[in-house]
């Protein structure tokens, strides 16, 4: 047994101010045994009133590892939780008021001789719904002219406007429809599905870094990454995933989709200080985004992993063989997930792309029509991973 009242730690790890006010108990029964088992038969952990109970096993062998858990937090208010939370783990939470209440529970386990068999199962049962929140993170901000964060390429920051009727907004309606199946193909195959986020992608993220044995894929959907565009720095903290989960709750809360879609296209990075799908389009080809064809919204949407990395290919004439090769096998990936007919799929891999480096424009294009967007034949919403090695 484990606790402690009023504790205060500064760990950069946690967050980017010292957490203070934190009460902790911890209570544990078990047996770890000279083997290298551990059992554990009752587990509790407390945190303010927020409360876990669990238990599981580890075992540990020269050539594998086996594990199995399972937890429960009981259903609690969503505001009670909140307000148990030092301040400096959820800032850009404070003055925000919820109603309704919130509980999980689930199991996971795993054996690394059969990763692929790995269990991830759970109920999350969250009712909560924010009721007052300040203006910063106010729906109505979005609906016209605002300003956020960008980061220029020595790591500075600065303040971009941006939001219908500016020079940097494009309304969804006028931006390629290729451009939602590539980011649907890329980035988070059930987005039309999930609400912010993806049980698949995240059970396919913890088998991949587990037979890598490191962190080598994740599991952020389109909504995760607009809350960390909209409202949070680049600081690598526990703080910021927790506010990230919340922020993600909430933007699934009150924005549809498709507005959902419009401010992820207009403010996600796409190379050095390129932000948002206008100043992209020009920045890499001249265009403007309702000129864009398949080939292009592809090869904008593979560079969002690494923008300033994979953004180096601009200083080139055209897009390298083996990127395009990637893009095409995207492409029968669209194709398999009925996401585009045969015909498309044809002139897509006819379709080469060629960089704008400024002067003369390339000869205009008329708009490309829009077309249903279609959905997954497969269930699964996990994208596939994008092209690899860039110049």
């Amino acid at each position: 047994d484990v606790s402690g009242r009023g504790l205060s730690l500064p760990q950069p790890r946690l967050a980017t101010e010292t957490v203070r006010g934190m009460d902790v108990e911890v209570r544990t029964r078990g047996v770890l045994s000279e083997g290298g088992g551990l059992r554990i038969d009752d587990l509790s952990f407390t945190f303010g009133v927020f409360h876990v109970a669990g238990s599981g096993i580890l075992e540990q062998q020269r050539d594998h590892a086996r594990a199995a858990f399972q937890f429960e937090l009981p259903s609690t208010s969503c505001q009670s939780l909140l307000e148990s939370v030092p301040t400096a783990l959820l800032p850009q939470l404070q003055g925000t008021r919820w109603t309704g209440a919130f509980g999980a529970r689930g199991r996971f386990s795993f054996d690394t001789r059969s990763l692929d068999d790995l269990e991830l199962s759970y109920d999350v049962q969250d009712q909560c719904r924010a009721i007052d929140v300040p203006p910063a993170l106010a729906r109505e901000r979005f609906k016209q002219a605002c300003s956020h964060h960008i980061y220029l390429p020595d790591g500075s920051t600065t303040e971009q406007t941006v939001g219908p009727g500016t020079a940097n907004w494009t309304p969804l309606d006028a931006i390629s429809p290729y451009m939602q199946l590539a980011v649907l193909t890329t980035e988070d195959g059930g987005f039309p599905h999930h609400r912010g986020f993806n049980n698949a992608a995240i059970k396919a993220s913890i088998i991949a870094n587990l037979k890598a044995r490191r962190f080598v894929r994740g599991a952020s959907t389109i909504t995760m990454q607009l809350a960390k565009n909209l409202f949070l720095s680049r600081d690598k903290t526990l703080s910021r995933k927790l506010e990230e989960v919340v922020l993600t709750d909430y933007l699934e809360q009150v924005f549809s989709k498709d507005e959902l879609m419009a401010l992820y296209l207009n403010i996600v990075e796409y190379g050095p200080a390129v932000y948002g799908i206008t100043a992209a389009s020009e920045y890499y080809f001249g265009r403007t985004p309702a000129e864009l064809d398949l080939a292009e919204c592809l090869f904008l949407s593979s560079l969002l992993p690494s923008p300033l990395r994979y953004g180096a290919m601009r200083d080139l004439e055209q897009v390298p063989e083996r990127w395009m090769r990637g893009l095409h096998n995207l492409m029968r990936i669209q194709k398999k997930r009925g996401l585009i007919s045969d015909a498309e799929l044809e002139e897509g891999l006819a379709q080469s792309i060629s960089f704008w480096h400024g002067g003369e424009r390339p000869p205009p294009r008329p708009a490309v029509h829009q077309r249903p967007i279609g959905e997954p034949d497969d269930d699964s919403g996990v994208a596939p991973e994008p092209p690899t090695d860039a110049p």
